[in-house]
């Protein structure tokens, strides 16, 4: 299995809203007026030929203004070419205590890549942002 790859970004704007491209995804980014941030993640068309298909897409650490938190979004297996979303609001911290996202935390999310051909190297991407008002998308 060849070496694991990191990718790490910042949105130019440092917000967590709208869409970067980027060697290994697109990653989109929104918050609804009632404050939930929603995003997605999608393998690029690199990523996809190296990782094969299916892919899984986990999120093995999460942080809200730099305390660990339970990352928001559970493994999933599908199709390289799926656009693997979740949403966010309301978090637990790694050790106990909980809280809400509020416009200007700064959210710092690692997803890991593992691909289905045997010899593929796993990515990792970690994306750094803060959060927008309610209502930017």
């Amino acid at each position: 299995m060849g070496s694991p790859q990191v990718h790490a970004r910042t949105a130019a704007n440092k917000l967590c809203t709208g869409t970067w491209a980027h060697a290994a995804s697109t990653v989109t980014f929104q918050r609804a007026p009632g404050g939930t941030l929603a995003g997605g993640f999608k393998p690029s068309n690199t990523a996809r030929a190296n990782l094969g298909s299916p892919v899984t897409v986990t999120m093995p650490y999460a942080y809200v203004n730099g305390r660990a938190v339970n990352p928001p979004y559970s493994p999933h297996t599908a199709v390289s070419t799926c656009d693997f979303h979740g949403s966010m609001n309301k978090y637990r911290y790694v050790g106990g205590g909980s809280g809400t996202i509020v416009t200007g935390n700064k959210l710092t999310f690692s997803w890991f890549l593992k691909g289905s051909k045997p010899s593929s190297a796993a990515d990792r991407y970690v994306f750094t942002s803060q959060v927008p008002q309610p209502g930017s998308a």
